[in-house]
């Protein structure tokens, strides 16, 4: 769930049709302390390559211990396709690096309502330094999920094999 000044949430689909949408969402996300009856959120999702935005108006809500149960209504439909191969790398992004590895990489990315949604195979580019070493690696995003007390995606890399790099890498992180 996202909201039109920025703020996200996870939240678990519990019924679905046509008219209504059930959600079940964390009491204390920065989206569900925000949210009032009436407002229009964006509804986002992820499978395989594909991405889906949902623009919703909040209806209802229950509950505010640990859990709040939503009724939304869909207003517009839209969906976005996988990105094609000649947009692999569809934008540059800057984030703070949280943790690499041989095989992937994790990293915090500054968020706004307005940036594409960031979704699981698209293929990218990582450009990064370690221990005064420049590292280039291409890989594909393994998941992405928001960081509810501000506006941060965490994201992680799975790099592509047998890229001469990695090597690097591995002697670098063995120090």
């Amino acid at each position: 769930m996202h909201d039109a000044a920025g703020k996200s949430s996870f939240g678990r689909v519990q019924t679905a049709s046509a008219a209504a949408i059930t959600i079940a969402v964390p009491a204390d996300a920065a989206v569900a302390v925000a949210a009032t009856d009436g407002e229009r959120l964006e509804l986002r999702w992820s499978a395989g390559p594909h991405a889906g935005v949902l623009p919703v108006t909040l209806a209802a809500r229950q509950g505010s211990i640990g859990l709040q149960v939503w009724d939304v209504t869909p207003t517009v439909y839209t969906h976005r396709d996988p990105p094609s191969a000649s947009d692999a790398v569809m934008a540059t992004v800057t984030g703070s690096l949280v943790d690499v590895s041989e095989a992937a990489l994790q990293c915090l990315i500054p968020t706004d309502p307005t940036d594409a949604v960031i979704v699981s195979e698209t293929p990218v580019l990582c450009d990064f330094s370690l221990g005064g070493s420049r590292y280039r690696l291409r890989g594909s995003v393994h998941a992405a999920w928001t960081e509810d007390a501000r506006a941060l995606v965490r994201v992680v890399v799975r790099f592509d094999p047998e890229q001469p790099e990695l090597t690097a890498l591995h002697a670098q992180l063995a120090l």
